[in-house]
């Protein structure tokens, strides 16, 4: 009877983790806050079914709660304390979680692993169905490339890969486990990720010279990927996806991106060693970058944490990963995920899938820390933490869900600083009025929206206030330099200056404006000498040259 009664306990939790992944892999902050009300329920149905809560205090459970914590407190001094706040809600499931497994055995953890190959394999067969269907093709697949539920193909490879892994190091070898490797690696050639794909020749070469079961299977798939693969490229010409593989090289465009947003970055960190909040490296980079790219995430999890919430929670997040892969007694399964995370998060941002986040700590060790006597205010203390987070994450739902819908005006008014849902309402503003409320809204929080900067020039601009006009524009041009766009606009702008002051006569303030256009063609050239080794070997270059209307202006004005 007890034995039942584990068993439909992780199933439903099972069924929880295949839901996150199937829900986008948790990457949408409305996601998590269902998963928060998921597992606090839970949590409760639990405790309460077994008359008990286990609270163990070991790396896992701290490292959760940091960067919890962080994450709520980075709200203060965070570039935008309104997007700040969503990355504290994000992380929020994760502690619920954790909690969650102290409940269980690590025969019980070890049964939840199960889910990831199951989940992986249904992920796969709903995209081979909808792929014939156009009208929800490009929601599964992006660029030729099998993005999944989680709609970002790199991260959606390395969940397949771990389900390869579950499935040979945690069942006996057969027909149906046979299967179900094939169908994975098929899963991770859909996506073409390259990374990826050379993590599975390692492991499934390590696989099949330790388990002699899975030996002759792996071999074949390995040689058959291969060798397809490369057929496959030659004979279509298409390497997106099955042949991919074979278009891997260090001067990939892709590869020295990485390495440009790293370089950049490291500026940032020097500067703010305490992070900038969630979405604060993405709001930011306009100041710092040397190449013509826009990213919200570093694509380096180790280094994101830095950048959101400061250097101890990436130090504790690194800890915890070597701790358990080279000086902590779990299983062999466990220490293969764990080193695929490790060194695939060191080239993407796999951390801000949820599912990855559930992975990451559901073979972490928790048995093995110091146990504490739950007292019956530590218990009520848990539950009414939980009760809270419950009741956020229920009312935060509502705007992040709306601000999915494309309901954007909704979300703004059940969360007043959801900066993403303004910027958008900014762009589709019809009046002047309207415009600039919104930008005063935007700018009161978050002083490195070039958009809401726009908003204000231009509003000044048509109330002849070109002092400040002025004063927005550079601003504006300060957080988006490499948009040429930006240059243009200003040239029109400081041109009614010019007019307006020469219609008044007024020689001498209209010369201020005309030595300012003269300017923007060497500070063009400005920004081409700023633009880093890494910058110009990208696949994106710098387009910095004014449209040859705009270059005659600026001539007859000499």
């Amino acid at each position: 009877m007890k034995k039942t009664q584990e068993k439909n306990e992780t199933l439903i939790l099972q069924i929880f983790i295949t839901v996150v992944a199937l829900l986008f892999g948790g990457f949408y902050e409305f996601v998590s806050c269902l998963a928060t009300i998921g597992f606090g329920v839970y949590l409760f149905w639990i405790t309460h079914r077994r008359k008990e809560i286990c609270l163990f205090w070991n790396s896992g459970i701290i490292l959760a709660i940091v960067l919890l914590v962080c994450h709520g407190l980075a709200v203060l001094w965070a570039v935008d304390s309104g997007m700040a706040f969503l990355g504290f809600l994000k992380f929020m499931p994760i502690v619920l979680f954790v909690l969650i497994l102290m409940q269980f055995t690590e025969e019980e953890r070890n049964r939840l692993l199960l889910s990831v190959p199951v989940s992986g394999i249904i992920i796969i067969a709903i995209g081979i169905l909808f792929y014939w269907v156009l009208a929800v093709r490009e929601h599964f697949f992006m660029a030729g490339r099998f993005g999944g539920t989680f709609q970002y193909s790199n991260t959606m490879a390395l969940y397949f890969l771990a389900g390869i892994v579950v499935i040979q190091n945690k069942i006996t070898f057969s027909i149906k486990t046979a299967a179900g490797t094939v169908v994975l690696l098929l899963g991770i050639l859909m996506t073409g990720s390259r990374s990826v794909f050379v993590m599975t020749v390692f492991l499934m070469a390590i696989e099949a010279w330790k388990n002699r079961g899975y030996r002759l299977l792996n071999v074949g798939l390995l040689t058959v990927s291969v060798v397809g693969g490369g057929i496959y490229g030659a004979v279509t010409g298409n390497f997106q996806n099955f042949g991919r593989f074979l278009t891997i090289s260090l001067e990939n465009s892709t590869f020295i991106g990485r390495l440009l947003y790293w370089r950049d970055a490291f500026w940032l960190i020097l500067r703010h060693p305490m992070g900038n909040g969630y979405m604060g490296y993405y709001y930011s980079q306009g100041q710092i970058q040397t190449g013509v790219y826009s990213t919200v995430f570093v694509h380096n999890d180790f280094l994101q944490i830095v950048l959101d919430v400061g250097w101890i929670p990436a130090i504790l997040a690194a800890g915890v990963l070597i701790k358990h892969i080279f000086f902590t007694k779990i299983d062999v399964t466990a220490k293969m995920i764990l080193f695929l995370i490790g060194v695939h998060s060191l080239l993407d941002f796999d951390m801000q899938f949820l599912s990855i986040c559930l992975l990451f700590f559901m073979v972490l060790e928790y048995n093995g820390g110091e146990g504490c006597q739950v007292k019956a205010q530590v218990k009520r203390a848990v539950y009414g933490i939980t009760a809270a987070g419950v009741a956020i994450s229920l009312y935060f739902l509502f705007p992040l869900v709306s601000f999915y819908r494309g309901e954007y005006e909704l979300a703004r008014k059940l969360y007043p600083y959801y900066t993403e849902a303004e910027l958008v309402l900014l762009q589709e503003a019809q009046t002047k009025e309207e415009g600039e409320t919104l930008a005063d809204s935007i700018l009161k929080r978050n002083q490195n929206a070039a958009l809401a900067y726009d908003a204000k020039a231009l509003a000044c601009a048509m109330e002849e206030d070109f002092e400040g006009m002025v004063q927005y524009k550079e601003m504006a041009v300060k957080n988006n330099p490499y948009a040429i766009y930006e240059y243009v606009d200003y040239v029109s702008l400081l041109s009614r200056a010019v007019e307006y002051y020469s219609e008044k006569n007024d020689v001498k303030i209209a010369k201020v404006y005309v030595n300012q256009i003269l300017e923007l063609p060497d500070r063009l050239e400005d920004m081409k000498k700023r633009t880093s080794e890494l910058g110009w070997r990208i696949k994106d270059q710098p387009e910095l040259v004014l449209p040859k209307e705009v270059e005659d202006y600026i001539s007859n004005l000499q």
